[in-house]
């Protein structure tokens, strides 16, 4: 069946431009190719009704031919939908960065992060900004545990609190916080410590679970029967850690096997390895936006879609914030076969 036979909405790519030239064809700029299109006043009026708000019935109603239609396909200029573009959807820039990544249906890729349930285990400087990240790209489903309250000494990095919330319990705060961004996002929360146990206090699984409390460089033992996918995000001294994300049903060894394994710390880099020259922990602001931003598009990538390799799958990648040097580790030992969900320590 040709694509078109199913009658999508048709969205002539949101990064490309029209650009003013004399030339016979029209001109038009995307990325870094150039693209020249004839007739230039045919296509001019063609992009014009490419908003993404028309079927393909209707684009050919007004007298456009398939064949130009698949002219654009082939350039990668085209957009192919299940459901219409609406100028006042928030997610309507989101959509386009999807659909940069995937042509056909990038709207699925939204709709799958939307019906997404995610964990995030720490709501402190990385917490926060993926949290907000990931309602603001679409997430509705959130599980948050911290135990913590918020402390003045907090307000460099984690960019869900104020001075006027000190004190106040860490999950509570953000849930309003994120709430009040996006009020469609459901959240639950929980402020015990479920790390080193296997009791899940959720109403339901997660899919995927993101692993960034501070006792992350221990990797203590989460209730693993629940987290589905599970990745993991922090900071040693220098170095912005992100990474791996651990799946099973993707080829990769289980969040429980890979703890065992940083014990002996077989998968960390010789460079890793090196004792750091600070003596603390750099807890700024860089740090955490910088390890925030690669694991929240991680998350987005391994739920959006499925059918790709997510960046950090069995890969744990690691920059030193100083020179943005970054060195990868791939995590190749797999599961024993006497391995079951929640194992005890």
């Amino acid at each position: 069946m040709h694509l078109f036979d199913d009658n999508p909405f048709l969205w002539f790519a949101p990064w490309a431009r029209i650009l003013p030239s004399s030339a016979p064809g029209l001109l038009v700029s995307a990325g870094a190719k150039i693209y020249t299109l004839h007739p230039a006043e045919y296509f001019r009026r063609l992009l014009a009704n490419l908003d993404g708000t028309r079927r393909v019935t209707e684009v050919l109603a007004l007298g456009f031919e398939v064949a130009c239609l698949q002219t654009l396909k082939d350039e990668r200029l085209l957009i192919v939908l299940r459901s219409a573009v609406s100028a006042n959807d928030p997610y309507s820039r989101e959509l386009s960065a999807f659909a940069a990544l995937d042509r056909i249906y990038p709207d699925t890729a939204l709709s799958r992060l939307q019906n997404a349930r995610i964990a995030i285990l720490g709501v402190g400087g990385i917490g926060c900004r993926v949290s907000e990240t990931l309602v603001r790209a679409g997430v509705r489903h959130l599980f948050l545990n911290d135990i913590d309250r918020v402390e003045r000494t907090n307000l460099n990095r984690q960019t869900l609190f104020t001075p006027d919330d000190e004190g106040e319990l860490k999950v509570a705060v953000a849930r309003s916080r994120l709430q009040a961004i996006s009020p469609d996002v459901r959240i639950e929360i929980c402020s015990e410590d479920i790390l080193g146990s296997i009791d899940w206090p959720f109403s339901t699984s997660a899919d995927m679970t993101l692993l960034t409390a501070d006792a992350t460089p221990h990797h203590p033992r989460i209730p693993y029967a629940h987290t589905g996918a599970v990745t993991i995000a922090g900071y040693r001294a220098e170095w912005a850690e992100v990474g791996p994300t651990l799946s099973p049903e993707r080829g990769t060894v289980c969040y429980e096997c890979f703890r065992h394994l940083f014990v002996s710390e077989e998968y960390l880099s010789d460079e890793a390895k090196k004792p750091s020259n600070n003596s603390v922990n750099c807890s700024g602001s860089v740090i955490n936006a910088l390890a925030s931003a690669m694991i929240a598009q991680e998350i987005i990538l391994f739920l959006g879609f499925p059918d790709r390799p997510s960046p950090l799958l069995g890969k744990r990648r690691i920059m030193l914030m100083t020179n943005f040097e970054a060195e990868e580790v791939l995590v190749t030992s797999m599961c024993q076969h006497t391995c079951p969900p929640a194992i005890s320590v």
